[in-house]
């Protein structure tokens, strides 16, 4: 009885698939709107390329966290429907 049961793991199994497309829509929507909304200060400096991934790897974790409560919130309102 240590394992899952077949329905948990079917109902598992269907909240992460939709919940993974879910988080990474929302961070996406979050890396464009910082992106966008920066862009302009960042490339007239002279920064290398991998400066700016640098930043985007560091902003990109920082939206990590509204991402996961948006994809959460999204697919389990979707799952619901």
């Amino acid at each position: 009885m240590l394992g899952i049961k077949k329905l948990d793991r079917y109902i598992l199994q269907k909240f992460l698939l939709i919940f993974v497309g879910a988080f990474f829509i929302c961070q996406f929507v979050f890396m464009m709107q910082f992106t966008w909304r920066y862009v302009d200060e960042l490339i007239g400096k002279g920064l290398s390329m991998e400066i700016l991934a640098q930043v985007l790897l560091v902003h990109g974790t920082d939206f990590g966290a509204a991402g996961t409560s948006l994809g959460d919130s999204f697919s389990f309102t979707h799952y619901i429907w």
